[in-house]
């Protein structure tokens, strides 16, 4: 199946032609056959198989035609039909020739992107036939170097039948020709219509993209983040099972409220939705159209279209402070509200007021805040040609430069690419060292290598201006870090095991060091280390407490960290440590009672030790803690970690 979209001025003769070719009137409101005039969009199909057996067999599909209001009060209703088609069919009436809305619409489909289409000149029984060939002429002219600038043109009329047969033949080229649909496993329906149906509640219509929907599969509404289960699906009023990529679609909901389900919502599956809503900034390469009567300069409002989306935002350009008639840029659009939106997604620009149409682009991807230097630059590399769309892996050096670490799965995400497309491209990525993989992670080799590097360098100047440091904790490293190094915490952690596994770090009693690296002291810091280990020593089963210890400032604490980083000290409690000697000392009291299958308890050690319970009680909480005892009421036995405790420290 494929969806055309009819396009052109207001009274060309779009509602006719459809009419004629299927048989249905698109203008369906009351309204419109008052007027005679498409206010909304319309919508009808047309199958090959009331056709010549030889167009069936020529592999043609169902095409479904949007019918989009020509008038300019209307074109936010014709961008919504726009948004959902896959080809165009640009209808120039023969006794009016090129016309305001013929202009914006063909601007429309150039901004979205499309790429196939036919060209319609209707009304030819109303002039003559020299007449026909100069308005032919003229469109050539005005489409040239577009995407239409090869496609069929028709001269037809609606009321004798002319031409009619030369036109179904080239649509039905153009079905076979596009009948395979580019399914990536990402669903999405902007809805462009929604209703309520007796007995079925709130149903919305719309074109298929990215991957088919079955009935029963569970799907979100975004903006409203319903969830629910598909009821039911029609195609061209048919109920079926499943609608693949390219169809037209009516679906209607157990569970989602039919307040949820209006025009421009759209319908997804929960895990494409999961991340939308916080990033405001959307980075896009911005086509202004050439006869844009403004210059557009920074915090101008806008309105974007996107599908049947429209959202207010505020353009924000990288470099230039305005982007003139005809510019091809990269820009940032702060949105009031995030559509969702896929990178390589092509999006419309208007102004407000006057309600014209400004440009468009092509979506390259979102941030919370706006972009940095050097995330412009990557943005930029990520375009593959301006304003001709984008490439896979340049959006994945694009999330890897916004992330150090992702998933596989989890890489280009949001993004009009399959998971096979984007996991081939992750190969070839790695195949070429550019990027490599750790703890099941991709990353950019390198941006980590960089970010290493800097680490390393940090580390060094800290142990240089504190050689008695034996480490530092993660989060004092992370704080170490500058904040335009700041990652995320799972990426930090990350990068602190590729150092260690790399062999850049070394990691020991939770703190990170660099290999080789000793510990010293010099100066008054010396001398205080050499202080408190001689009142340590002076009663070793009762020192000092800490806070005594520490009492002389700053220096003195440095002395006692460098004593317990060496292990010349051990720390027992939060004020309570011993000299090494003595730590060992007490320990094989204890190896020797429970070894001799005598009971321990505080009051035994207090006695053995001739310490108070201050003292005794800490000992054997520090022991229980690495499993050395294990208590039983006021009782200690052996622990889960006795023997091989005591064996390493008889090996040391």
């Amino acid at each position: 199946m494929i969806t055309i979209g009819l396009a052109g001025h207001i009274d060309h003769g779009k509602s006719a032609l459809v009419k004629r070719l299927t048989g249905v009137d698109p203008d369906r409101l009351p309204e419109e056959r008052e007027r005679g005039m498409t206010i909304d969009l319309g919508f009808a199909h047309f199958s090959p198989h009331n056709s010549a057996d030889s167009w069936t067999e020529s592999g043609a599909s169902d095409i479904s035609f949007i019918d989009v209001p020509g008038h300019e009060r209307f074109v936010r209703n014709m961008i919504a039909g726009a948004g959902g088609i896959e080809a165009a069919l640009l209808v120039v009436a023969a006794d009016d020739g090129w016309m305001p809305q013929s202009q914006e619409h063909f601007d429309i489909m150039c901004l979205l992107g499309l790429q196939h289409g036919l060209i319609v000149v209707t009304k030819i029984d109303l002039v003559e036939a020299d007449w026909v060939e100069t308005i032919i002429d003229d469109i050539k002219s005005r489409v040239s170097g577009s995407f239409l600038e090869s496609a069929p043109l028709v001269p037809v009329s609606s009321t004798t039948g002319a031409g009619y047969d030369e036109l179904e033949k080239r649509l039905l080229e153009l079905s076979a020709s596009h009948s395979a649909h580019h399914d990536i496993g990402k669903p999405r329906l902007f809805a462009d219509r929604s209703f309520v149906m007796a007995g079925m509640g709130g149903v919305v219509t719309g074109s298929m993209r990215g991957g088919p929907f079955s009935a029963g599969q569970e799907v979100i509404v975004y903006p409203s983040r319903a969830r629910g289960k598909i009821r039911t699906l029609q195609r061209h009023d048919t109920q079926v099972e499943r609608v693949e990529s390219g169809a037209r679609a009516a679906l209607s909901f157990t569970g989602i409220q039919r307040e949820a389900l209006t025009r421009g919502s759209v319908i997804t599956t929960p895990d494409l939705c999961a991340e939308v809503g916080e990033n405001h900034f959307i980075i896009a390469r911005v086509n202004v159209l050439p006869d844009c009567p403004v210059k557009l300069n920074s915090r101008r409002k806008l309105s974007l279209f996107l599908g049947t989306s429209e959202t207010a935002c505020e353009l924000r350009p990288f470099g230039n402070s305005t982007l003139a008639p005809g510019a091809n840029e990269l820009a940032a659009l702060r949105c009031e509200s995030e559509p969702l939106c896929f990178a390589g997604d092509r999006f419309v620009l208007r102004l407000p007021t006057p309600q014209i149409t400004i440009g468009g682009g092509t979506i390259l991807g979102w941030r919370k805040h706006m972009p940095r230097a050097a995330e412009i630059e990557s943005f930029e590399a990520a375009a593959k040609i301006p304003g001709a769309g984008v490439t896979v892996e340049p959006l994945i050096r694009l999330e890897l430069e916004h992330v150090l670490f992702a998933a596989r799965e989890s890489i280009a995400k949001r993004s009009i690419f399959s998971q096979k497309a984007i996991s081939a491209a992750c190969e070839k990525l790695i195949g070429e060292h550019e990027v490599k993989t750790h703890a099941g992670k991709l990353y950019l080799a390198s941006r980590a290598n960089a970010a290493l590097d800097l680490l390393i360098t940090l580390l060094k100047k800290k142990f240089s201006a504190e050689p008695h440091l034996a480490g530092l904790a993660p989060d004092e490293l992370y704080h170490l870090a500058p904040p335009a190094m700041r990652l995320s915490s799972g990426d930090f952690t990350n990068l602190l095991s590729l150092g260690v596994a790399e062999g850049a770090l070394e990691h020991a009693g939770g703190k990170y060091t660099l290999p080789g690296q000793e510990i010293s002291v010099s100066g008054q810091i010396k001398k205080e280390a050499e202080r408190i280990l001689r009142e340590l020593n002076q009663a070793p089963f009762t020192p000092p407490l800490i806070s005594k210890l520490v009492a002389g400032g700053k220096s003195s604490r440095e002395a006692l960290g460098y004593l317990l980083n060496s292990g010349q000290a051990v720390k027992i409690s939060s004020d309570l440590a011993y000299s090494k000697s003595a730590w060992q000392k007490t320990l094989e009291v204890i190896y020797q009672r429970l070894s001799e299958g005598g009971e321990l308890n505080v009051a035994w050690l207090r006695t053995k030790l001739d310490a108070s319970r201050k003292y005794a009680l800490p000992i054997l909480e520090e022991t229980d803690r690495r499993g050395v005892t294990t208590r039983e009421g006021d009782l200690r036995r052996k622990g889960p970690g006795f023997e091989s405790f005591f064996a390493e420290m008889k090996s040391q």
